[in-house]
């Protein structure tokens, strides 16, 4: 559920940081984007992580997609280089990250608090 979770708001978010240019290259960007979170939503990370680093040569500064993959590599428990991905993405985009990890636990902590409190009543 937490990763069905995590893919909804990142793809939402995604929409929110359109590709930096224009034509076809934004076009194509954009629909392997899309194609990109769907293998994702269905577990085919290897598939999303090889349509994100598409992406990411032809937009290198795009922090958006640079997340994704790093959130599809950790899936796979490839923590390294998720890690690194991640820490790129903070160098390149603080804020976009920040805000990502606010709002994940804003949903996050009131089911976390609910499963502590249950399993102290018990």
């Amino acid at each position: 559920m937490f990763k069905v979770f995590l893919f909804i708001f990142f793809a939402a978010l995604s929409f929110m940081m359109p590709f930096s240019a224009y034509g076809q290259d934004k076009e194509q960007a954009e629909a392997l984007f899309e194609t990109a979170t769907e293998h994702f939503a269905k577990g085919d990370y290897k598939q999303a992580i090889e349509l994100f680093d598409d992406i990411l040569e032809m937009f290198p500064d795009h922090a958006q997609t640079l997340k994704m993959k790093a959130v599809a590599e950790s899936n796979l428990d490839y923590h390294e280089s998720s890690l690194i991905n991640f820490y790129t993405v903070l160098q390149k985009n603080p804020i976009l990250l920040l805000k990502t990890i606010k709002n994940m636990l804003k949903k996050l902590l009131p089911n976390i608090l609910t499963s502590q409190q249950k399993s102290q009543n018990h």
